[in-house]
Formats: structure tokens, sequence, C-alpha cells
């Protein structure tokens, strides 16, 4: 039950959400660190 209560919680909710401002970009900027996160990955 209390699944279910959490999922209409989240129904409810997503009605007042709102896109971010500059959203467009957060592709680039999640393609723009990802080779820093990969040399992280190597080094350790």
């Amino acid at each position: 039950m209390a699944l279910r209560w959490t999922a209409a919680g989240f129904l409810n909710a997503d009605k007042s959400f709102r896109k971010l401002r500059g959203f467009a970009q957060l592709k680039s900027l999640i393609n723009g660190l990802r080779p820093q996160t990969l040399s992280l990955k190597k080094a350790a």
C-alpha cells in the first residue's frame, strides 16, 4: 500500500513540475564532463 501511496504522490506532484532553465544544454554539459570521469576511472 505504501508503494501505491508513493506513486499517487508522484503523479500528483508531476502536475507542478517545471522544466529547468537551460535543460537543452544539459546534454552538452554531460558530454563535456564525461571524458574527465573516464580518465579518473583509468587512474584508479
